[in-house]
């Protein structure tokens, strides 16, 4: 509330009624009606308001003789009010949208390439979001390889998962949510089927949680096995190759290698996720060689 502005003081005293005995102007005595002069309850009165508004508006920009004045919140616009001593302070804040799909590719340097996964390891890496997002699932790009036959052969591939996405508090990374499962990729070497399995493809992780703007990290891992489908199974040249931006850690002048000083983070946990509640020590994950780079994924945010 703006306006609604009445006087403090609250006048007791009765108001005259009929005539009552006043001065002139020239200092005689004389009757008044009552109603023609002020009296207590007048001292009462509540306060009319002119305001305007100016800038991005919409509606009446102008009002006049209004006994109240109100502020109302809009899309995406929240107004709070904490009143003390007599003071009423008005906090207004605003938002963008929420947004339903979100990319984020990573440290985009070097060259896109694959690598087969490392199964007893997670990758992690840290990204930022801009505007909050909520989404159902998380995907990352995925290459499938599998050797074709002009045989009858099958084949099939157990595919053991986790990812879990993470704030960091100094030295450590918590958990917010996490998800782990397997799921069997299979088809026949010789059938359309084939086709439909291999090449770029994207493996999703049924995460559902929204994420206000600040820093995260994720980690995600793989671990591949064969197994047994139809009567001739086959279990050649089966790989699972995460994509990934190629890059290295970019550091100042006369420092050591360090997540701390690292303008983009990514690299190999010592080891794998053994439940997704977990807490991990950002000292425990490597970014020399290689690691930096395997780990560097692009992020498919959606909820779709």
């Amino acid at each position: 509330m703006l306006g609604a502005v009445h006087h403090v003081k609250s006048n007791t005293i009765a108001d005259f009624t009929g005539t009552v005995t006043v001065f002139n102007s020239a200092g005689n005595t004389t009757t008044a009606n009552a109603t023609d002069i002020v009296r207590p309850s007048d001292w009462n009165s509540t306060h009319l308001f002119n305001a305007s508004i100016s800038g991005n508006t919409s509606g009446s920009s102008n009002v006049q003789g209004a006994t109240n004045i109100v502020l109302a919140g809009g899309s995406n616009v929240t107004l709070s009010m904490v009143t003390g001593a007599s003071v009423a302070t008005v906090t207004i804040s605003a938002a963008g949208g929420t947004l339903s799909r979100y990319t984020d590719w990573g440290a985009d340097v070097g060259v896109t390439s694959t690598s087969v996964v490392s199964v007893a390891r997670m990758s992690v890496r840290r990204f930022i979001v801009q505007e909050p997002i909520t989404f159902t699932r998380v995907d990352i790009p995925v290459s499938f390889s599998f050797s074709t036959s002009a045989t009858t052969n099958t084949y099939a591939m157990v595919i053991s998962s986790a990812m879990v996405l993470y704030t960091s508090n100094a030295s450590t990374l918590s958990p917010i949510v996490g998800v782990s499962g397997t799921n069997t990729v299979t088809a026949a070497s010789n059938t359309g089927a084939f086709s439909s399995v291999s090449g770029g493809r994207l493996a999703s992780f049924g995460l559902a949680t929204m994420l206000t703007p600040s820093e995260y990290y994720v980690g995600f891992q793989f671990s591949t096995a064969t197994s047994s489908i139809g009567a001739s199974t086959t279990s050649i040249n089966m790989t699972l190759a995460p994509v990934f931006n190629s890059n290295a850690a970019y550091l100042d002048f006369n420092t050591a290698g360090a997540s701390s000083t690292n303008f983009f983070f990514a690299g190999l946990w010592s080891t794998n996720i053994s439940n997704t509640t977990q807490t991990i020590g950002i000292s425990t994950i490597n970014q020399s060689g290689s690691n930096n780079a395997v780990a560097n994924i692009p992020l498919m945010f959606r909820n779709w």
